[in-house]
């Protein structure tokens, strides 16, 4: 977990889309959460695409209460020598949330993600994502 504040949900808390879910606050009304899971991924797409349309999706499942996140594509990247595809969400400057993805792919249909959303503007919940995905390795 990144820190103080973080909880993991157990098994049986967790949404079926996904194989983690982290909260920052909460439980019922996290004022952050990081999401992990895996997801088919296009075959004739590159990465990037289809990386900025699951960022976009699972962005959009995920935020509530109005809050507009500007989805801001990275270059692709490449993640322990594996394809990848990285966004940022928001700005943790303007206080109206914040939010890391990555997808990683991890055979030629299969791809790993990490999403994490701070729709606070908690700097605390924005420095967790952050350590969280400064963190990042396969296995």
């Amino acid at each position: 977990l990144p820190g103080e504040g973080w909880a993991r949900l157990g098994d049986d808390q967790v949404p079926a889309e996904y194989s983690s879910y982290t909260v920052f606050g909460s439980e019922d009304d996290p004022d952050a959460m990081i999401v992990t899971g895996t997801e088919e991924l296009g075959p004739l797409e590159p990465i990037a695409a289809t990386g900025l349309s699951l960022a976009t999706e699972m962005a959009g499942e995920l935020v509530t209460g109005g809050a507009d996140l500007r989805v801001e594509p990275s270059e692709e990247t490449t993640l322990d020598d594996r394809p990848a595809f990285g966004a940022t969400l928001g700005d943790p400057s303007d206080g109206n949330g914040y939010g890391r993805f990555l997808v990683v792919q991890v055979t030629d249909d299969r791809g790993a993600f990490m999403l994490g959303l701070n729709t606070s503007g908690d700097e605390e919940a924005t420095a967790g994502i952050d350590a969280a995905f400064d963190t990042l390795g396969t296995v």
